[in-house]
């Protein structure tokens, strides 16, 4: 009797989801972008290389779990596994995140990739730790300009200049430095704003201007190259911590390969974006960048605030001074 109770007992076990010896490790990955931009073509690589590891990842783009900051809130509260990121929406929620913000803090994409996929951005991530998420590495970044229906020649340009930004107060706070009307709306609602006049302009790159539409809505774009927005895959550490060694090894080796191909995959992109505009007759302008950094960087006081004062952001910031012009 007590065989055929522990046989019955087998067969409903292997009947219960992830209950078989074997089967796969099942993880969500969420988005909010489409299926056409970055940050798909960075979960599709992420599953890709997870694909015959037992570990089987469904994407859920276009925040179908929730905008960025609701699905932040799920990944610390380990309601969702793993999403993609970007940095206003940590700032959010992790102050310490409003140093991504800070305008001019890189000199180019060169020192940016030198300062964050070396060891002071690496240590950085630690922060998220105390948040209940697990960081692997940084993934594609945004070279945010102007883009819009007017050029911008020099700082004195900027005056006036009603400008759509993301919603996030650092990027207002350096508008409003630079001397231009910072407008924070939702992404959706860009296209129209160009479009009927309530913006200007917008702070994009080139390859979101082509890859979401709003090359129609622009005719000038012009390389301040103000702000950087960097991106993440961050994954519930209760999620991560309950996993095999050997599973996290292989989630942390596939989300590094990841992470490195969005970072070169938003390059390329751009520079198809360029290309692209050009074809279409939008006019490029790249002022000298001085005036705007003298005028831009005495917005970091007030972006920062007391964050200024924790030792990781300092920390990062002198790391990433000295590394300028290496």
């Amino acid at each position: 009797m007590l065989k055929k109770l522990a046989a019955y007992a087998g067969a409903l076990m292997l009947m219960l989801p992830g209950a078989a010896h074997g089967q796969d490790i099942e993880l969500t990955l969420g988005h909010a972008h489409t299926e056409q931009g970055s940050y798909h073509m960075i979960a599709l690589k992420f599953q890709e290389e997870l694909a015959n590891s037992g570990i089987k990842v469904t994407i859920f783009p276009n925040a179908t779990l929730g905008g960025e900051i609701r699905m932040l809130q799920g990944v610390m509260t380990g309601a969702v596994d793993a999403i993609m990121v970007s940095h206003p929406a940590l700032e959010n929620q992790i102050p310490q995140f409003s140093v991504f913000s800070l305008p001019y803090l890189f000199e180019d994409i060169k020192h940016l990739h030198a300062v964050l996929h070396g060891e002071p951005g690496r240590k950085f991530l630690d922060i998220l730790k105390d948040y209940g998420m697990t960081a692997f590495d940084w993934g594609s970044v945004y070279e945010r300009s102007v883009a819009g229906r007017k050029a911008i020649r020099n700082v004195e340009d900027m005056a006036g200049l009603k400008v759509r930004v993301v919603q996030a107060p650092g990027f207002v706070k350096s508008y409003e430095a630079l001397g231009a009307q910072p407008t924070a709306m939702a992404y959706g609602e860009l296209f129209l704003a160009l479009q009927n006049g309530v913006v200007d302009a917008a702070e994009l790159t080139t390859g979101q201007v082509v890859s979401d539409g709003f090359a129609e809505a622009i005719t000038h774009y012009s390389f301040t190259r103000t702000n950087y927005i960097p991106s993440l895959l961050v994954m519930s550490s209760d999620r991560f911590n309950s996993l095999p060694a050997d599973a996290q090894e292989k989630i942390r080796a596939a989300a590094q390969k990841a992470m490195a191909y969005g970072f070169e995959y938003v390059l390329k992109e751009d520079q198809v974006g360029k290309a692209k505009l050009e074809e279409r007759g939008v006019e490029f302008t790249s002022p000298e960048i001085a005036p705007f950094m003298e005028k831009a960087r005495k917005a970091w006081p007030d972006i920062l605030g007391a964050e200024a004062e924790q030792p990781a952001v300092k920390a990062f910031l002198a790391a990433a001074e000295e590394m300028r012009g290496q």
